[in-house]
């Protein structure tokens, strides 16, 4: 049963390879592959892709979509794995801001992105003594 529910995340990373390769100006692929990229621990990797979806959001969408929030958080994400907290509180930031206004204080994903930003911040803060 457990081995059902297992992703294949080497082959979906070939796979969203091959889509960005057929379609590199395609936001969600761009996003996908990120994120397969970041599961797979090269979050290095990971933010040359969301950062190329983030462009293309901004000038497809403007500031304020919930893509750019997506982007935003996501590169948030890739940021903290690597270690920096400073850049990825200025990108959980500006995805909070996003998504409140976009849904409200209490949605369930503006919730989980003012959780993750205030843990980061408070453990950011701990290992700055």
């Amino acid at each position: 049963m457990i081995k059902e529910l297992q992703l294949d995340y080497v082959e979906a990373r070939d796979f969203y390879k091959q889509a960005v390769e057929y379609d590199p100006h395609n936001s969600t692929y761009l996003n996908k592959y990120g994120m397969i990229l970041h599961t797979l621990g090269n979050s290095k990797e990971a933010i040359e892709y969301y950062t190329k979806s983030l462009d293309i959001n901004l000038k497809v969408y403007g500031e304020s979509h919930p893509n750019v929030a997506r982007d935003y958080n996501n590169l948030g994400s890739a940021w903290f794995q690597l270690g920096d907290a400073q850049k990825a509180i200025a990108y959980f930031t500006k995805a909070l801001n996003i998504y409140k206004a976009e849904y409200g204080d209490n949605h369930p994903i503006t919730l989980k992105v003012r959780s993750r930003l205030e843990s980061i911040k408070k453990s950011s803060k701990y290992t700055s003594h």
